[in-house]
């Protein structure tokens, strides 16, 4: 069965769309395992359904880079550094801690030994912010 130019695209599309959701999938599942400060998901799944599930998402990306690959359409190399997306996070990560700063924490005026905290806190977190930048670079 031969696919046209727009048969081809849709295809791809939608297998991308897929790719993405099973892709966030996992990370629910990886990361509602995992400690956290503040846990997004309750982990209610047994090791041995969380095995079971990463299992049946890499034979579906499995089947699905089959049929791409009878239909010429396997994608190259990720094009992303994720080198450059984890520094970006961090980069984000140190700017949103702007937001907590006493000179920029709002809802009203904060006392003295709580601006104090803060600050000192901010100081200390963009600190260990730049550990795990540097840390990264090294390697």
């Amino acid at each position: 069965m031969e696919l046209n130019a727009d048969q081809k695209r849709n295809l791809l599309s939608t297998l991308a769309h897929v790719d993405k959701l099973l892709h966030d999938c996992l990370l629910v599942l990886e990361t509602s395992a995992k400690p956290s400060l503040l846990p997004e998901y309750l982990c209610d799944f047994t090791p041995q359904q969380l095995a079971r599930t990463q299992e049946r998402i890499a034979r579906f990306r499995q089947e699905a880079a089959e049929l791409l690959k009878r239909h010429g359409l396997m994608p190259g190399r990720a094009a992303k550094s994720a080198a450059d997306a984890v520094f970006s996070y961090l980069l984000f990560a140190d700017m949103a801690l702007e937001e907590i700063d006493s000179n920029n924490m709002d809802h009203g005026k904060l006392s003295d030994s709580s601006a104090k905290e803060l600050d000192m806190f901010v100081s200390r977190m963009r600190g260990l912010i730049d550990n795990i930048r540097a840390c990264l670079d090294n390697n």
